[in-house]
């Protein structure tokens, strides 16, 4: 089989911004084929721990603890600091850069007494206060006028330090290649709002019945200790925030059980009978689709009162979207927040795209039909002139091929895909010589001698326009400047 032109994942994947890293072979040598990605909010996804994270790129470190200016009472040995009385600690002069956010690391090691805040230009821009040993991870966006950063103690401070960073991040126009499952696979994602002001700060929450017993520090699906175990009386206690959303919104929730198995109601009003589910010493996401007839808008992240088994058990990153399905996490602290959709295109590669004949195969996963004809890829130089693979709103994949002042090819698979299981699509084009294939079983052909390939140059995951865009996930994808034989385009999607 002749080697691809481009290729995009196969579990290879590359990012930084503003680009995901597609690629072509020779021999055994790799050329980089940068795709170009926008999406102007930060998104996460799962890495390859297995921890939910933000997607970001991190510069170079903008602290030196050695040039500190000493104070009494404290010492600085080597990258520990040592703290012990109620005098600042300031490094100047210090600047960040207008406009830019950085992510600021505090390990603190230990604090026998006292409490200090983490400061940076001034009291616009504290950080809360730290008063326990842990890990602390603030995100800061410059306004251009800071002078200093230091440790400003609140009581006499006795404190181990042992590591402080702070560096540029850039979180907007990443692409996010997520973990889940098996596989790796690419975010195509559509615009979001979490509308849960609070995503996993449970002390924001009103409680109905007795009051539950909050016990924060627990390990959290993200790698820190932000996770909450709570603890409530079962036919009595619930925890509740109103998440500004319909009844028919899509909600999610992170839990596990302290130790063992059991059951307990998420998301939603007890009396609603989508809302029970098992819970292991796993953590596991919990989604709740569908219609919820009673409890309003109300996001219940635990409710007892109904028939359960568990009378405490973990919760983390609470979300409720306008849709029928779940997307990545959204963190939320106090506002509503937006994740707009990922986009990839790719434009200038006639050189890429076989312009006489030619081969794709794609292999995807798609959660939801919408209802309108997404447009799965297209290959295009205009309008009139391209290749596309649809999906329709009634679960038919469809092959199109146009060309100015000519018949289009359609070739048309019905009940084509089945929602959240990976689907393979492979398609070859000739002059008179038209096939698609989709899970190892072909759809159709067209053998019409007086239909011959459109000129294209651009790759787009949506119409030619950036409209009507691919929303899943994508697993692979590789074009090919061949004709592969049917036998061989069988085989990829089998």
């Amino acid at each position: 089989m002749a080697n691809p032109s481009l290729q995009i994942g196969n579990s290879n994947w590359a990012i930084k911004k503003d680009n995901l890293l597609g690629y072509s072979t020779a021999g055994t040598r790799f050329l980089p084929i940068p795709i170009t990605m926008t999406r102007a909010s930060a998104g996460t996804r799962v890495n390859p721990q297995g921890l939910v994270e933000t997607v970001e790129l991190l510069g170079s470190e903008n602290i030196d603890l050695s040039s500190f200016v000493s104070a009494t009472n404290w010492a600085i040995n080597g990258s520990e600091i040592e703290a012990s009385g109620t005098t600042a600690l300031f490094k100047q002069p210090f600047t960040l850069g207008a406009g830019k956010t950085f992510k600021i690391t505090i390990v603190v090691d230990s604090i026998t007494s006292g409490n200090f805040e983490f400061w940076i230009g001034g009291y616009s821009e504290d950080t809360p206060t730290i008063s326990v040993a842990d890990t602390y991870t603030y995100y800061v966006t410059s306004g251009g006028s800071e002078s200093y950063m230091g440790f400003n103690p609140h009581s006499n401070l006795i404190a181990t330090i042992s590591s402080v960073s702070v560096k540029e991040s850039t979180r907007n126009d990443l692409a996010r290649v997520d973990y889940t499952g098996s596989t790796s696979s690419l975010l195509a994602e559509p615009q979001r709002t979490n509308t849960v002001v609070y995503s996993s700060d449970f002390s924001q929450y009103l409680y109905g019945g007795t009051a539950p017993t909050l016990t924060t520090g627990q390990l959290a699906p993200d790698g820190t200790y932000n996770a909450t175990k709570i603890s409530g009386v079962i036919g009595s206690t619930s925890l509740y925030r109103n998440a500004e959303s319909s009844t028919t919104a899509s909600r999610s929730i992170y839990a596990r059980t302290v130790s063992g198995t059991g059951t307990a109601r998420l998301t939603s009003y007890n009396s609603n009978t989508n809302n029970l589910f098992t819970l292991t010493e796993e953590w596991q996401r919990f989604e709740l689709t569908g219609s919820n007839s009673d409890g309003g808008t109300n996001f219940y992240a635990a409710d007892f009162r109904g028939s359960q088994t568990l009378s405490e058990f973990i919760i983390w990153g609470c979300q409720s979207e306008e849709a029928t399905y779940a997307t990545s996490i959204i963190p939320t602290n106090g506002s509503t927040v937006t994740r707009v959709k990922d986009q990839y295109s790719k434009t200038g590669i006639s050189d890429k795209i076989g312009q006489t004949e030619g081969s794709i195969y794609f292999e995807f996963k798609q959660n939801q039909l919408q209802s309108y004809t997404q447009r799965i890829l297209t290959l295009y130089s205009d309008s009139a002139n391209l290749i596309e693979i649809q999906l329709t709103s009634s679960n038919e994949l469809v092959f199109v091929s146009v060309k100015t002042g000519e018949s289009a090819v359609v070739i048309t698979k019905s009940n084509a895909i089945t929602l959240g299981s990976v689907t393979k699509i492979s398609a070859g084009y000739k002059a008179g010589d038209f096939v698609f294939y989709v899970n190892g079983v072909q759809a159709g052909t067209d053998t019409d001698s007086s239909k011959t390939i459109p000129q294209m140059d651009n790759l787009l995951f949506s119409r030619y326009n950036s409209t009507a865009p691919f929303i899943g996930s994508i697993n692979s994808l590789k074009l090919y400047k061949t004709r592969l034989t049917n036998t061989q385009l069988e085989e990829l999607t089998t």
